[in-house]
């Protein structure tokens, strides 16, 4: 686990058997690394006196071997992990944080920071205030939260809630379910093979691509006319994917759109 007020934080998860700590800035030697039980605690020095925190930022540089689990908090500190670790739980002022790629369990808070993620298997919790939010590929349960900033997923395999001020979300394919709860943010659907969009925005516009030949319900509510290039496809069949759609929206348009992918291509 590491403490941190400024400088920056940089973890690799590789092959190795060990951890080691490689520590730069003015009061490295004030750092304090501890070890127990096979877990490595790194604390860097508060500031004193009148000093900027440029004065006490502290450059972490940390190896550790694969798999495992990582903990930060940070003041104003960037943090960057790479590689593939079990746990990730970090919480930043307004620190960006970016994570490769995390096997159960992600958690990121931070108050204004961008947050960049690789591919997430487990559950998922993103919050900041003002930044933006961009996964590559989110499985089990997922969520969120942004005040202003927008956010982006390229593959959704499970379920994602979102909730904005007036940030957008755009998702490049789903199979799974999202609920999603914007003020005057737009939601934009890549492509849903199959699934069930749940969406409540007050005057953002709601874009939703299906494949050809996927059946859809919809439940639509909007002060505007529903657009929509979709045939007809009938009623699913046993066993067959279908969309459900539940949107509301004020002043926002919804637009349902024919995607030529074949309804049985799958995210993988």
């Amino acid at each position: 686990g590491v403490e941190i007020r400024s400088g920056s934080v940089f973890v690799t998860a590789a092959e190795v058997t060990q951890t080691t700590v490689e520590i730069e800035g003015k009061h490295a030697d004030e750092v304090v690394v501890e070890q127990e039980e096979g877990a490595v605690w790194v604390e860097t020095p508060k500031a004193r006196g009148l000093g900027s925190d440029r004065e006490w930022a502290i450059d972490l540089r940390i190896s550790t071997p694969a798999h495992g689990d990582v903990t930060v908090q940070s003041g104003s500190a960037p943090v960057a992990v790479k590689g593939s670790v079990q746990t990730a739980r970090v919480k930043t002022g307004s620190g960006d944080v970016q994570l490769d790629e995390v096997a159960a369990e992600a958690l990121v808070d931070t108050g204004s920071g961008q947050i960049v993620v690789g591919r997430c298997a487990g559950d998922t919790r993103l919050r900041t205030g003002s930044g933006g939010v961009e996964a590559a590929g989110l499985r089990g349960e997922a969520m969120i939260a942004t005040g202003s900033g927008h956010a982006s997923v390229g593959e959704l395999a499970g379920n994602l809630g979102y909730k904005a001020g007036s940030g957008h979300l755009r998702v490049g394919r789903m199979h799974g379910d999202l609920k999603a709860r914007t003020g005057s943010g737009r939601l934009d659907i890549g492509r849903i093979c199959g699934g069930e969009i749940d969406v409540r925005t007050g005057s953002g516009d709601v874009t939703v691509h299906v494949p050809l030949g996927t059946p859809v319900w919809t439940d639509i509510v909007s002060g505007r006319p529903v657009e929509s290039s979709l045939p007809s496809a009938g009623e699913p069949a046993p066993g067959q994917d279908f969309v459900k759609l539940n949107a509301r929206t004020g002043s926002g348009v919804v637009r349902l759109r024919a995607d030529e992918m074949s309804r049985t291509e799958q995210i993988v």
